[in-house]
């Protein structure tokens, strides 16, 4: 029953695990709602070279540059408003978000984690009590966490 224990530990800290890139793969999609939509073609005749192989129009600098933000911005440098810029968090304090590749490697890192539990579990042998305990981590692995997994990679992957 001791293993047991120690099994379930492990397991509680892969499922931390599990809810912080499940946390950081709804950020991810927040942050890019319809990153994949196909948007109408509507673009202007002078971006000519700004197309890919298959007509699509690449994404450029211009495309999502804010011009009333940055003359803000100057308006707030030239005239000292340092309150304002004080507010606003750091780029060192804003949480860095991970890349869609980077969450997959997790997803596969927690799997590979899981069956390692899995393989461990299997090499358990006891009475009763214990077959009952290692059925229930079994079965909460295989049925929720690696269920959880595949959602996530496909999430990731649409």
């Amino acid at each position: 029953m001791h293993l047991l224990n120690e099994v379930q530990t492990i397991s509680d800290a892969v499922v931390v695990k599990l809810h912080a890139l499940d946390d950081d793969v709804l950020s991810l999609q927040q942050c890019n709602p319809d990153e994949h939509d196909d948007a109408p073609n509507d673009v202007p005749l002078n971006s000519y070279y700004h197309f890919d192989s298959t007509g699509k129009k690449l994404k450029t600098k211009w495309d999502t540059y804010d011009v009333d933000a940055e003359l803000n911005k100057l308006d707030e440098e030239e005239t000292g408003a340092a309150d304002v810029a004080a507010a606003k968090p750091s780029r060192s304090q804003v949480k860095p978000r991970p890349s869609t590749a980077v969450l997959l490697r997790k997803v596969g890192e927690l799997e590979h984690e899981f069956e390692a539990i899995l393989a461990f579990l299997d090499t358990i042998r006891g009475d009763e009590e214990v077959r009952i305990v290692r059925k229930q981590l079994v079965g909460a692995i295989n049925d929720t966490y690696l269920a959880t997994l595949d959602r996530i990679k496909a999430q990731l992957t649409n």
